[in-house]
């Protein structure tokens, strides 16, 4: 949600600063000239927002952390409490799925069943267990 709200934010700016161009060449009425400077201004304010957003939890997400995780360590005396960081493509299959085509579309089910989500440590024996069985 947020990659796509970004990507509209920065796609509204840059379609909308050639029509304020555009608009201030002409002469259009003062509330189209309004209109066009506001929906610029909120547009160039939100995309940058959602850009910083994007970006902490993109850090989050490689760091294997939720954002509890990291208000309770920033909050916490020891700080040098970790998250259950998998590597970075296990981070990335933890948040976006196992499958790498369906990344972009949110159609992957996640891990678990919604309360419980499997361990670093309960994969590896589940996958030991499997290689012992071939």
């Amino acid at each position: 949600l947020v990659v796509y709200s970004m990507l509209s934010c920065w796609f509204i700016t840059f379609t909308v600063s050639e029509s304020v161009e555009r608009s201030a060449e002409s002469e259009d009425s003062m509330t189209n000239r309004f209109l066009l400077v506001l929906c610029l201004t909120l547009s160039i304010i939100m995309g940058s927002l959602m850009t910083v957003f994007l970006s902490f939890h993109v850090w989050l997400m490689f760091s294997g952390m939720t954002t509890i995780e990291f208000c309770e360590k920033a909050s916490s005396l020891n700080r040098t409490t970790q998250g259950y960081s998998r590597g970075f493509y296990g981070n990335l299959t933890a948040v976006l799925g196992s499958q790498p085509l369906l990344w972009c579309l949110p159609l992957a089910l996640p891990e678990g069943n919604g309360t419980k989500f499997p361990t670093i440590a309960q994969k590896s024996l589940k996958e030991g267990c499997l290689e012992q069985k071939i």
